[in-house]
């Protein structure tokens, strides 16, 4: 059995590397000796011969040297068809012309004109032919990218849809780009570093206001606990059917039931893994409705109170908290309550505990 070699593809392009339109050989001189009014052949020199030739050959690419042919080489219809029942009728008439070291034009024969440059005459017969049917110059139709045009009615729609997007002023800083909030941002910066103190959150809130919009937390919008109720409804990453740190693929679908699926893939291009559902054992992912987190509900950390308490008597004086609403430092009293209550029900839990040894040594002693 013959089995045929197919060339791979970086053989096959080869073809129609540059490499195929240099000079494979020098130049041969004309030996047909014509010297007469229509040839000129043995007039031309060696050194013109080689001149012409590496004019030729001076850009390795189809289309140069298809330009430097129709430059020439002079086509005209016949006048009379000579052999009418052949399968390929001669249908123009040519004139070939060599470029001399004087720069000028002299006529010559096919013959020399092809042993010149080294090609064929198919390759003339072509470029004449093609020239004269479009009346264009000559265009590489081999090759190139024929796929891209098939798409370019969806690359249209693309433009059109982000054209419909509003145009917002761009902001550039020596090779950064920075979007609209950025901006906002640098100018409230610029305006806070202008005052020496910050006593009270509604200075923020009037500088927020001339920049944006204000919404207020507890007021405009409220913060979510989703933690805990994730919590409650969601498989621990521990639960899960996959090792998360072995993954470099998740997958999420949603089933029938309006539950989500998941699965961990530890490769990029293969699916191994089955998806499961992502919530407890009688849950679903409707059930996961977070809680809003009251204000102030958060205990702040003890130490972090003391040092805003040692802050403001270091920079108002002991006595600021009596003179709290002459400057307007309400907020950080109520604040430092709750540390002070938190000391008080730690003392009466340590007295609690102090009595409760003392009664029952007293007890100890009397058995």
């Amino acid at each position: 059995m013959h089995v045929k070699e197919t060339l791979p593809n970086k053989c096959r392009k080869k073809k129609y590397a540059p490499e195929t339109y240099t000079a494979k050989t020098d130049p041969k001189y004309p030996d047909c000796n014509h010297n007469s009014k229509r040839f000129k052949c043995s007039a031309l020199t060696v050194e013109e011969v080689h001149q012409f030739h590496q004019l030729f050959y001076k850009v390795p690419d189809k289309l140069v040297q298809d330009n430097f042919i129709l430059k020439y080489v002079s086509a005209c219809p016949i006048q009379r068809v000579r052999n009418p029942d052949s399968t390929r009728p001669r249908t123009l008439s040519a004139a070939y012309y060599v470029k001399t070291s004087n720069k000028v034009v002299v006529p010559v024969c096919r013959s020399a004109f092809l042993k010149i440059l080294n090609i064929t005459k198919h390759r003339v017969e072509g470029v004449l032919r093609r020239f004269f049917e479009k009346g264009d110059m000559s265009a590489e139709n081999r090759g190139g990218d024929h796929r891209s045009h098939l798409k370019q009615a969806i690359r249209d729609n693309i433009k059109k849809f982000i054209k419909k997007f509003p145009i917002l002023e761009k902001h550039y800083c020596r090779g950064h780009s920075f979007l609209p909030p950025d901006r906002v941002f640098a100018l409230i910066e610029k305006k806070i570093r202008k005052l020496d103190t910050i006593i009270h959150p509604e200075v923020y809130y009037d500088i927020f206001e001339n920049y944006g919009t204000l919404k207020k937390l507890g007021v405009d919008w409220h913060v979510q606990d989703w933690k805990q109720a994730a919590k409650a409804n969601l498989k621990s990453p521990a639960a899960l059917h996959f090792k998360i740190n072995s993954c470099k693929r998740f997958v999420f679908t949603i089933s029938k039931e309006e539950n989500v699926l998941v699965k961990g893939e530890p490769h990029y291009n293969s699916d191994v893994n089955q998806s499961r559902g992502i919530c407890k054992r009688g849950k679903k992912i409707s059930q996961i409705r977070p809680q809003n987190v009251e204000l102030n509900s958060v205990i702040v950390n003890p130490k972090k109170l003391k040092n805003i308490d040692e802050l403001l008597t270091k920079h108002f004086g002991a006595e600021w908290k009596e003179e709290s609403e002459e400057l307007y430092l309400e907020y950080y009293k109520g604040l430092l309550e709750t540390l002070q209550e938190g000391d008080r029900v730690e003392n009466d839990k340590q007295e609690e505990v102090l009595e409760d040894q003392c009664s029952y040594h007293s007890d100890a002693e009397g058995v």
